[in-house]
């Protein structure tokens, strides 16, 4: 089975949020714990950052044009809304962070970075097309190719994708 990391692009500027641990729950986040979220957060920037249509940082947001994409193949997600606000550029912005399924995993990029092996833990079911991979701290993203092209018609940019080879098997999956 075949799929597609998607990580940040080298010389991004992250979003730098005023007031950031007030603002983000990372811990909520980290936990899968969704409803000691809130269901709409407001940051507001202290830099110029790249907004584009996916962030990886400070987790994975979908822009809410890239949410339609998830919409159509993901029926029961659960999201929690932010406001990206830059005063100095007079702009909004809505991303959405999804609550996909959590799979324990270890990414082995390959020799040339172009083709990359994740070994799971547990078993990525068919039906799901897109899941966190859990890699020790690290928060990756795993999509399927239906769903890629899907955001790739929507003007995916601000990230680079690495094809991998899934391998299964293991221990059970990490959680939501």
């Amino acid at each position: 089975m075949d799929g597609y990391l998607i990580r940040e692009l080298e010389g991004i500027q992250r979003p730098d949020i005023k007031d950031y641990n007030q603002v983000i729950n990372y811990q909520a986040f980290e936990k899968g714990l969704y409803y000691e979220m809130p269901e709409r957060s407001i940051c507001v920037l202290n830099n110029e950052a790249d907004l584009g249509l996916l962030l990886l940082t400070p987790f994975p947001l979908f822009h809410a044009e890239t949410r339609k994409s998830l919409d159509l193949f993901l029926w029961e997600c659960r999201y929690r809304e932010y406001v990206f606000l830059d005063q100095k550029n007079n702009r909004s912005e809505r991303y959405y962070l999804p609550f996909f399924l959590r799979i324990n995993g270890d990414v082995d990029g390959g020799r040339d970075k172009n083709k990359g092996i994740v070994h799971l833990m547990g078993t990525w079911p068919e039906d799901i097309p897109a899941v966190y991979v859990q890699t020790g701290e690290k928060l990756q993203v795993l999509v399927r190719l239906a769903l890629l092209e899907s955001l790739m018609r929507r003007g995916l940019d601000g990230v680079e994708v690495l094809p991998v080879r899934i391998q299964e098997g293991g221990a059970e999956n990490g959680g939501l």
